[in-house]
């Protein structure tokens, strides 16, 4: 069978489709699509995609709803956000498409604790609230 993609049409990774499918808010699912689409659907490792343009994908009126979804796939290393000051975001994808999906309740594990380290330290609590923890603090194995 032969590497190359199939003209007007893009790949998906199979694990996205049999394991990421029910793990990801429908938000960061479409984005994630979309970007592979933008990137490996048009043969280039990395494109410029404005935040404007990833609002519409998603139908969201306010541009700056989009970057939770954006943390999210990054979390999980499903992309890589390449940051230039003065210049739009370049997205490409991550490497986290060959290893198995953490299991049920263990992803928003991986995924508070990947947001953490990359500095939210605000913990949502199961009521709802707020509380805030120092860095050391939330550091601790989460269980």
């Amino acid at each position: 069978m032969s590497n190359k993609f199939i003209p007007n049409s893009f790949q998906v990774p199979n694990v996205l489709v049999d394991e990421y499918i029910t793990k990801l808010s429908s938000h960061s699912f479409k984005l994630l699509l979309f970007i592979i689409r933008k990137t490996r659907g048009w043969q280039k490792h990395k494109d410029s995609i404005s935040a404007t343009q990833l609002a519409k994908v998603v139908g969201l009126k306010k541009i700056k709803s989009v970057y939770p979804y954006i943390k999210e796939l990054e979390a999980l290393n499903l992309i890589k956000v390449h940051k230039k000051l003065g210049k739009v975001n370049q997205y490409s994808l991550g490497t986290n498409f060959d290893k198995p999906v953490p299991k049920k309740g263990t992803l928003q594990k991986a995924l508070l604790k990947q947001l953490i380290i990359k500095g939210f330290f605000q913990i949502f609590l199961k009521d709802g609230k707020a509380k805030s923890e120092s860095l050391k603090q939330s550091l601790k194995p989460l269980s």
